[in-house]
């Protein structure tokens, strides 16, 4: 069953408010307990911004990576160097 444009833009409006709004109910929610988190990769492109997400969060964190692109961390992240 093809969509037509009217159904198509009810959707995508409500995608966009459920993206919207549930992202802001996220960040705003405390997390119950402390995770610990392994990230393969975590310094290409959006990788730090989880790594810093998550340590805004109090949550332990772990990266296994190539050890190319060193980081500084604002907070304890044990990371391991591997190779693919």
């Amino acid at each position: 069953m093809p969509l037509d444009r009217r159904e198509l833009l009810t959707l995508a409006a409500l995608g966009g408010a459920h993206l919207a709004l549930g992202h802001a109910a996220l960040a705003a929610a405390p997390p119950t307990r402390p995770l610990r988190i392994l990230i393969l990769g975590g310094t290409g492109f959006t990788g730090p911004h989880q790594v810093r997400y998550a340590l805004s969060r109090g949550h332990h964190l772990t990266l296994f990576n190539r050890g190319r692109r060193p980081q500084d961390w604002p907070g304890e992240v044990v990371e391991l160097t591997g190779d693919r």
